[in-house]
């Protein structure tokens, strides 16, 4: 009852993809903790482990043979303890070996039994060894005997290497839509256009679709494919594979794998606002979450993850950053002029403004003066401090570079002063993305420069929550990363 099953596809590593409640309690290792470890079982190894013996044990997975022997392992708490390992491996109809049944067997009471120095029973008339396999003592090695698996050629299974692969490209996918779709939310809807627009959305990027449609092919494979239920068996029977894929992740993914773009592609009419709940994706990474656990002994690996987990809260902060500065801008009377995105916007010579055009009722807008504003907002250019309201325009501060025909491209509507005004003009997308990312890694790494300062109090509250969150954090990845190194180190020492 003391086995694990290791995968025989994997070359070199071998790793586990189940192991039996004896073994976790032979080992004091919990499941978790040995998932996806290599079946040679590298963790067990100690100072006086043999080496001689655990190369052999490698050779044997290599050569896909059968390997029987007496080994001194270690359990979780440092205990020793004698072990019978026998290695048997289990072949497909097509005669392919696809896993390795490692069978572990504690012989420390028997080990302390025998007397090193005495010798094998001899015969006083003929003078051969006496073994008592038959009739006396119980065979050492044990006998196994495996069943031929009936499952159907469609269903797949979940440590194969095709699945392996799918995997990491629903991973990849995973990360596309975490980066892409706050960015589309906040730089996209935000800055582009207002939400309730009846404007026409932007057609959808080729990889925008590309997603959508892996997330719906995951949906159909994860339909066909094996499990590990809670008695440690693979279930290979359809109608339960379907059964627990309904009742466990389907309503998450089928959230997240709403055909917004697809329906675009194919002239469905699908309103502007519908665009937000495309966030609604961020649920993938639920999934993420629960398959970070196998790859836990790589430290590579580990790491990497680690860092890209950082980086893409970082580009959240950024995202909600810019949202904080656009909102200020447009929705505060008292202190549009004075947030980070209006300071940036001076510094870099393309400040935000207020037409002279919002003074007038929107009826009464003659053609001609709305053909006199350049239809790019970027052709404005003010010199002097910027205006804080209608009532304080003078045609003398404006000083307008180019001509073009139509209202603003950019122009929002905001609530500033008594009439309110049509804000244009600003920096670009990507100058403020940029300085976002650097505002929002500063803060998280705590080595901010102050050269872009929150001065409104939502930017200062939101400050606050970042520096906090960065803190936190970067403790954690510090933690996690010596946890990694101090458990590799201890592996070599194995």
């Amino acid at each position: 009852s003391n086995f694990v099953l290791g995968n025989a596809q994997v070359q070199s590593l071998y790793p586990i993809v189940y192991c039996s409640d004896g073994f976790c309690e032979l080992t004091g290792y919990a499941r978790a903790e040995l998932m996806q470890k290599s079946c040679a079982c590298h963790f067990l190894y100690g100072p006086e482990t043999s080496d001689q013996l655990t190369a052999k044990i490698q050779g044997a997975l290599d050569d896909r043979g059968e390997f029987k022997s007496e080994l001194l392992f270690y359990k979780k708490g440092g205990t020793q303890f004698w072990c019978l390992l026998d290695i048997v491996p289990i072949k497909n109809e097509k005669g392919e070996v696809v896993l390795f049944l490692v069978s572990h067997k504690d012989i420390t009471d028997n080990k302390k039994d025998q007397d090193p120095e005495q010798g094998p029973e001899t015969d006083e008339e003929t003078g051969l060894e006496v073994h008592k396999n038959m009739f006396g003592d119980k065979p050492p090695i044990p006998e196994y005997k495996v069943a031929a698996i009936q499952k159907s050629r469609f269903i797949l299974l979940h440590y194969g290497t095709f699945k392996a692969g799918w995997d990491w490209l629903i991973l990849l996918a995973t990360f596309y839509v975490a980066v892409t779709v706050p960015y589309n939310v906040c730089f996209t809807v935000v800055g582009g256009r207002d939400e309730g627009s009846s404007a026409p959305r932007s057609p959808p990027s080729v990889s925008d679709i590309l997603v959508e449609i892996l997330f719906m092919l995951d949906i159909a494979l994860n339909f066909r494919t094996t499990f590990v239920s809670t008695s440690g068996q693979v279930v290979y029977d359809a109608r339960s594979i379907c059964v627990h894929y309904v009742t466990t992740w389907l309503f998450v993914d089928l959230i997240a794998a709403l055909p917004f773009d697809l329906l675009y592609a194919f002239n469905v009419s699908v309103y502007f606002g519908v665009h937000l709940l495309k966030t609604v994706r961020l649920l993938r990474l639920l999934r993420l979450l629960q398959k970070l656990e196998r790859y836990s002994q790589y430290s590579a690996v580990v790491l990497t993850l680690l860092m890209s987990m950082f980086a893409l809260l970082a580009h959240w902060m950024a995202c909600v950053w810019y949202f904080i500065g656009r909102r200020e801008i447009e929705n505060s009377p008292n202190s549009w002029d004075i947030g980070w995105l209006h300071e940036l916007g001076k510094r870099l010579g393309t400040p935000y403004f207020l037409s002279p055009l919002a003074t007038l009722a929107p009826g009464s807008l003659h053609p001609a003066i709305v053909d006199a504003f350049p239809a790019n907002s970027s052709q404005w250019n003010v010199s002097g401090s910027a205006l804080a309201g209608p009532d304080s325009w003078n045609s003398s501060q404006w000083n307008v570079t180019g001509t073009g025909a139509g209202a603003l491209a950019d122009g929002v509507e905001v609530g500033v002063g008594q009439g309110g005004g049509m804000l244009g003009g600003g920096p670009s997308v990507r100058s403020s993305y940029v300085t976002s990312l650097y505002f929002a890694l500063s803060s998280l790494t705590s080595v901010g420069f102050g050269n872009v300062s929150a001065n409104t109090d939502s930017e200062k509250i939101f400050s606050i929550c970042t520096m906090l969150i960065g803190g936190e954090s970067l403790e954690i990845q510090q933690g996690r990363y010596w946890l990694v190194r101090t458990s590799g180190l201890s592996g070599v020492r194995g």
